[in-house]
């Protein structure tokens, strides 16, 4: 049986794979950055690893937690420094003004997954769950406001072309 985090390694490494088909040179460069921004220098690679685990946590990047924890880890990091870590995050986040896990922008990557979710529902069941629920609250705000959908007004032909 496969884990989220297997999962999350094969999507990864099926992406890269695909990126690097594209042989795009800022694509080639941005990679390039990433990686150089990783090695010792001033800091050593150990805590910049750590410190990419933090801004993760922060912006709730559920992907890139997974690849800084999952680096964190190879690079040496122990179990409770992890955890306390981990509480470290909680407080940057609560600086920030985040009262809660639940609290913040999440990460692009979680509309990726929300569009890929309907995306599935609609080839496996041939509804268009997002198409619904706008009909929904569309007629919904026409009943309540009492808009006259008889009369067409010039304006609303303009946007549809």
């Amino acid at each position: 049986m496969t884990t989220r985090f297997d999962d999350f390694r094969a999507y990864r490494q099926k992406m890269n794979e695909r990126i690097f088909e594209i042989d795009h040179l800022g694509i080639k460069r941005f990679f390039n950055l990433d990686t150089a921004a990783y090695r010792d220098g001033a800091l050593d690679s150990k805590t910049k690893e750590l410190l990419g685990l933090v801004a993760s946590a922060v912006l709730r990047c559920n992907d890139c937690i997974d690849y800084h924890l999952e680096q964190c880890v190879n690079i040496g990091w122990s179990d409770e420094e992890l955890y306390e870590h981990f509480h470290f995050d909680i407080q940057v986040r609560y600086a920030l003004g985040y009262r809660s896990l639940g609290e913040g922008d999440f990460a692009i990557r979680s509309l990726y997954y929300f569009r890929e979710r309907l995306s599935k529902h609609y080839l496996k069941t041939g509804t268009n769950l997002l198409g619904s629920a706008f009909r929904d609250v569309t007629d919904v705000q026409i009943t309540e406001l009492a808009i006259r959908t008889k009369m067409q007004r010039m304006d609303s032909t303009q946007i549809a072309s």
